[in-house]
């Protein structure tokens, strides 16, 4: 019995402080005819996606050992090969599956807790990049006025670096490697600089010319 795993690879991550879209606050007023109304701040990424706490029916401060028991719970529940009464059996496995791939690893949970789906999306914050592609205070700061770089900061200009492409690669895992977590080695190709021609597309000495 095996599975197909995507497995995301990113160059680099970028995140800007945003609330957490999934947490939860109460608004209320003074005055004594008001009632207490939930408040839920959300994004259109969260709109399709449920909880991932919720998914795996366990606390947001549950232990790793709890999730990971709940997750094999379920999983041995809802597996297609062995549920195939419940029309739902695949949707709620593959559900699972996902919330404990993030709250299975201190890291991804670590920045769903903060960013909620935003911030566990493989495609980053904001998709597709460009100068709404924050990578930390400083590049915000150099936005807001126009990339002047050190001005304030002793005139210190370094270059902001990019957000690299995804790559996808699959991998056939078992049944019991998907439930108890399993480590392999992926071979990524990526695109490198021509150490002769720096990426210029010419010899050295020479300068590229477009085919009329």
């Amino acid at each position: 019995m095996t599975a197909t795993m995507q497995v995301s690879v990113s160059s680099t991550w970028a995140t800007s402080p945003v609330q957490p879209p999934h947490q939860h606050r109460a608004y209320h007023s003074d005055n004594a005819s008001s009632h207490r109304r939930p408040f839920h701040s959300s994004s259109r990424l969260d709109a399709s996606k449920r909880d991932y706490y919720q998914v795996l029916g366990v606390k947001n401060d549950a232990s790793k050992n709890d999730i990971k028991k709940k997750y094999y719970e379920m999983a041995k529940k809802f597996h297609p090969d062995t549920n195939k009464e419940d029309p739902d059996a695949a949707k709620k496995f593959a559900e699972a599956t996902e919330a404990w791939e993030i709250l299975g690893d201190e890291e991804k949970r670590q920045k769903y807790d903060t960013f909620g789906h935003a911030g566990v999306d493989p495609n980053g914050m904001g998709g597709g990049g460009g100068d709404g592609d924050f990578h930390g205070f400083e590049d915000i700061f150099s936005s807001m006025f126009g990339h002047q770089g050190g001005r304030g900061r002793g005139g210190n200009n370094r270059p902001r670096p990019e957000r690299g492409a995804d790559v996808q690669v699959n991998v056939n895992i078992s049944f019991m490697e998907a439930v108890n977590g399993t480590t392999r080695d992926l071979n990524v190709y990526t695109d490198v600089t021509c150490d002769p021609c720096g990426g210029s597309g010419a010899k050295p000495g020479t300068t590229p010319k477009k085919c009329k």
